[in-house]
C-alpha cells in the first residue's frame, strides 16, 4: 500500500524544480564604469530618467567618479531640467581630474548648448 506520508517529499521536490530560476549575482557589473555604460547606452535612446538612474548608482558607488556627473549633467538637461544638469556638469568639471576627464567634461557642456 502506497502511503500519503511518501508523497509529500515527491511535491515538495516538484515545487522546487518548478520554482523560478536563481538569480546570480554579478558583482563585476556593479560597478561606477559599468553603469556609466549603461546610462550612456540609454542616452543613446532617449531614455533620460532609466539613464539617471544608472549614473546615480554609479555615483553611489564612487562620489569621486567625475564621469558618474558627466553623464547626469547631460541626462538631467536633456530630460528637461537644464539647470540641474548644469550643476552636475560643474560638479564633474571640479573633479575631473585627467585631461581625458576635463575634455569629456568640455563636450558635454558642448552638446548642451547645441541644443
Amino acid at each position: 500500500m502506497f502511503k500519503v506520508r511518501n508523497v509529500w517529499p515527491l511535491i515538495v521536490l516538484i515545487l522546487i524544480a518548478c520554482g523560478p530560476e536563481t538569480i546570480f549575482v554579478r558583482p563585476y557589473l556593479d560597478t561606477p564604469e559599468q553603469h556609466v555604460l549603461n546610462g550612456r547606452m540609454l542616452l543613446k535612446q532617449d531614455k533620460w530618467d532609466d539613464a539617471c538612474r544608472e549614473f546615480e548608482r554609479a555615483r553611489e558607488l564612487d562620489p569621486q567618479y567625475a564621469e558618474a556627473y558627466i553623464g547626469l549633467g547631460v541626462a538631467y538637461a536633456r530630460g528637461g531640467d537644464v539647470e540641474k544638469g548644469l550643476r552636475m556638469l560643474h560638479k564633474a568639471e571640479k573633479m575631473a581630474k585627467t585631461d581625458d576627464e576635463r575634455a569629456a567634461v568640455r563636450d558635454a557642456f558642448d552638446q548642451l548648448q547645441q541644443r
